[in-house]
């Protein structure tokens, strides 16, 4: 008996033994993954920060003024694809210079006339969310008549974009 027992216990030492080999194997690899998750986390959160970072600066400027032909196309497209009709005035405003940055906001005033609320909202929708950079600076709704019951307003919009417009150093300034 003692040489069947040397044997099962030899087998059963040499089977834990590849249980812990096994489990030692698992446990590396494991390990492996714990750390290229770590990584991507760390590289997820360098994005998160640069994309925050970059939500702080301005979407979108243009190099330089638009022509008034541009955005007249732009807002009549959109005008003409949500069926709001033409605008009654298209008036481009004078540029202002956004704090001491090298941004400048350019604004154009936008008259409809008898839209309906809804149309409203797909037009200012249209303009701001597509690749022209443009924003909705204010919207004001009044009635067409007085003794008017319809849906339909007559809007004004200030759309604005960017233009990028580095400050010019003063003459004489001692330059950097």
């Amino acid at each position: 008996m003692n040489r069947r027992m040397t044997v099962m216990v030899s087998a059963v030492v040499v089977l834990l033994a590849l249980i812990a080999l096994y489990a030692y194997g698992a446990l590396i690899d494991r390990q492996v993954a714990a750390q290229e998750a770590h990584r991507g986390l760390e590289r997820s959160r360098q994005l998160a920060e640069l994309i925050e970072e970059n939500r702080q600066r301005p979407a979108l400027a243009a190099d330089q003024e638009r022509v008034a032909g541009e955005i007249n196309a732009l807002i009549e497209s959109a005008a003409r694809g949500v069926g709001a009709g033409l605008p009654t005035h298209i008036t481009p405003l004078q540029a202002t210079r956004i704090g001491d940055t090298a941004y400048k906001e350019k604004p154009t005033q936008v008259e409809f006339q008898r839209v309906t609320l809804h149309q409203v909202v797909d037009l200012t929708h249209k303009l701001t969310s597509g690749d022209g950079g443009l924003h909705l600076r204010s919207l004001r709704l009044s009635a067409p008549r007085a003794d008017d019951t319809g849906n339909e307003w007559n809007i004004e919009l200030v759309l604005t974009y960017l233009i990028y417009e580095p400050l010019q150093p003063s003459p004489g300034a001692p330059r950097t």
